[in-house]
């Protein structure tokens, strides 16, 4: 009897494998697959394997509570690592986020003197730079704290793209691992900007965006403007965050966690990623949660 396991290994494509033979060999005498062979599994074998699910799942009552409950573990973080780096994103689901840590900063409940920031991503291509990224984070969270800009690491989008990303990707292995990563999921179920089908092995990277984040992405600008290509954060950095939390809310997000706790790990959803991650939580509200049986879930907390 097969069992529905997936590879420990976080660097899953085959590529880095290197040998299907004795990967399948071992998988044999396990008596576990490894993610990648999943689909073969399924659809050439006929066996029926219940997906894998994130290691730690929370379901609050609403969106006031999600941001309440990722801020305060956001603040744990930097209590027990002052000097933590600290991933943020810029997306409607993490204001209510930005505005209990602004609070709590106010009232001296958290200290971000030794802390350093990184964003997430950024628009390429964009003119618009008081809508972009940087200006959402500055505008929803770091204008309102006291913090040295050099703390503070955004994206350069105006010089050599290539050279950033190697710059980005330096600046994170100088201060050492990203301590805590905020995320959330896209209609399309990227993670950042890491779309559908991009590769899983990548650290920062440019990626041509998926026609879906290009019309979705539309709702930060005031007006209508070609969304082309975007700067992230890859996957790889994602596998090597300590702490990452994906917050969830809102009805019109059910449908792609009901497609993310039905699907398999797989390049076609960059969320599934999260599923390969002990240290992973996914918080969502009633809202977000209400087309999955939350009764079923045993690692609910």
């Amino acid at each position: 009897m097969i069992n529905s396991k997936t590879c420990p290994c976080p660097y899953i494509p085959c590529k880095l494998r290197g040998n299907c033979e004795k990967c399948i060999e071992k998988s044999r005498r396990d008596h576990e697959l490894c993610n990648c062979m999943e689909r073969i599994a399924i659809k050439e074998y006929g066996l029926k394997l219940e997906p894998k699910q994130i290691s730690n799942i929370i379901v609050e009552n609403n969106e006031e509570e999600v941001a309440k409950k990722s801020a305060d573990m956001l603040m744990e973080t930097i209590r027990q690592k002052p000097d933590s780096l600290i991933c943020l994103p810029a997306g409607s689901t993490a204001i209510k986020t930005y505005e209990y840590l602004v609070k709590q900063w106010n009232e001296k409940q958290i200290d971000t003197s030794r802390v350093r920031f990184i964003a997430l991503d950024e628009w390429v291509d964009v003119k618009q730079v008081e809508e972009n990224c940087e200006s959402f984070l500055k505008k929803h969270f770091f204008n309102h704290i006291n913090i040295e800009k050099e703390r503070v690491r955004f994206f350069n989008t105006k010089g050599n793209l290539k050279e950033e990303c190697t710059a980005v990707d330096e600046y994170i292995f100088k201060n050492g691992k990203i301590d805590f990563m905020l995320l959330g999921i896209g209609m399309n179920g990227h993670l950042g900007l890491n779309e559908p089908f991009d590769e899983w092995d990548q650290y920062t990277h440019v990626v041509d965006l998926d026609e879906t984040t290009k019309t979705v992405g539309q709702k930060y600008f005031s007006e209508n403007i070609q969304l082309t290509r975007g700067i992230t954060l890859g996957i790889k950095h994602i596998f090597e965050t300590r702490t990452v939390v994906l917050q969830v809310t809102g009805a019109k997000k059910a449908p792609i966690i009901k497609k993310l706790f039905d699907s398999h790990i797989d390049f076609d959803l960059p969320a599934s990623a999260l599923k390969l991650m002990k240290d992973a939580y996914l918080i969502m509200d009633q809202e977000a949660a209400h087309l999955i049986d939350c009764n079923s879930l045993v690692h609910l907390q």
